[in-house]
């Protein structure tokens, strides 16, 4: 770990040496801090103090910035990271002549942006604590999401793959709960039916391959890429400290729908246009649906789009449609029938739709994706 140019001040080697100490004996009385840098370090908040969630709230009410001297090297020192991307520190003496270090780690996301800066503070000969596991995510507008290596250890899929290249669908289908689901699919809204919340954040329940379930704590920002909107998100496993609230048991209820043989259920937003949930028979080769968003011709995808607004306006309650789609964009199209159930009205309306596919489906769905490999392996 590198010192900055600019401590407070002397090198991180004459520091200690310059002043005469008395002798303290370790502690670990600070702990680490999060800072939410997913929009740049203008619009930088708290997002976690130790464990505890912080929801985007002001660097000012952080447990560092009640140490006088440690709240005026916040700024900078998250001003440093987010400009190279690397690890910074200095040292400062408070009022009582005792030598602070304090360090400033990036969380970096999929494509190499800050997503978040983990800060700690503590007198000279205190031992650095171990850093929490911190996990960055980014999705783009279609909802397909990439993730660092913490985050895909912290949001593992039902497949075993990597977080990276999946839906929005296959994400959710791995998470016990979600709190505030509307508020997340909020950060996707199209803007000619609603406008797109500006950050959210809420907490998810896994259960890993022991069994054994995990808080997983989420804040999300949208942001602007190159032109293109997308949203980014910092992840952290804050089991044992904040209660997740109570489960949806309406989402625990449809997930336990029956489905008949050979359709689809699925629950779609009707203001984003994205299927959040999708059941269908365990053993099914549709199975693999839920792990790809679906490539429409034109004409189909206009009758789509059509088939939201029209819901979502309250037009109809019911509307019927035959499309192709296909899963990959050398892939056979699949010619399905779709009946759209809207089933919730409000802010956030949503539909249930009856998926029969009507001509074979091919097996896999997708060459060379190895959760569709192992799905039509498992086929009877």
């Amino acid at each position: 770990m590198r010192p900055s140019n600019n401590t407070n001040t002397t090198s991180p080697v004459a520091g200690p040496a310059a002043k005469s100490l008395t002798p303290e004996p370790p502690t670990t009385a600070w702990q680490w801090i999060v800072i939410d840098t997913m929009d740049g370090p203008a619009n930088a908040s708290l997002i976690l103090d130790g464990s505890n969630p912080r929801r985007f709230s002001r660097l000012a009410r952080s447990s560092i910035a009640r140490n006088g001297s440690a709240a005026h090297c916040i700024e900078p020192l998250v001003n440093e990271v987010t400009t190279d991307g690397a690890t910074h520190d200095k040292y400062f003496h408070d009022r009582t002549d005792h030598v602070h270090h304090m360090i400033a780690v990036p969380v970096l996301g999929p494509f190499g942006a800050v997503h978040a800066v983990a800060m700690w503070v503590g007198k000279i000969n205190e031992p650095l604590p171990r850093i929490p596991i911190i996990g960055a995510v980014e999705w783009d507008a279609s909802g397909l999401v990439s993730a660092s290596p913490a985050a895909q250890f912290l949001l593992r899929t039902r497949h075993g793959d990597a977080l990276t290249g999946h839906t929005i669908t296959e994400m959710l289908a791995a998470l016990d709960h979600l709190e505030d689901r509307s508020g997340f699919l909020a950060l996707f809204n199209m803007t000619n039916l609603a406008t797109p919340t500006d950050q959210w954040s809420g907490i998810a329940t896994t259960t890993d391959e022991t069994g054994q379930k995990h808080d997983i704590f989420l804040a999300a920002r949208p942001t602007v890429v190159n032109g293109e909107r997308r949203v980014r998100a910092v992840v952290a496993d804050i089991t044992g400290t904040a209660n997740p609230g109570r489960p949806d048991l309406t989402l625990a209820a449809i997930r336990h729908m029956p489905v008949p043989p050979g359709h689809v259920l699925a629950l779609a937003d009707l203001i984003t246009g994205f299927i959040h949930e999708f059941m269908c028979a365990p053993n099914s080769p549709l199975v693999a649906w839920r792990h790809h968003n679906p490539i429409f011709t034109d004409d189909d995808h206009i009758e789509v789009a059509n088939a939201c607004f029209s819901l979502a306006a309250g037009v109809v309650d019911t509307v019927t449609s035959r499309v192709n789609v296909r899963f990959s964009p050398d892939g056979e199209p699949i010619l399905l029938d779709a009946r759209w159930t809207r089933v919730l009205d409000g802010e956030r309306p949503q539909a249930l739709i009856d998926i029969t596919p009507i001509s074979q489906i091919p097996s896999p769905v997708v060459p060379g994706c190895r959760a569709c490999e192992e799905i039509a392996a498992n086929q009877p």
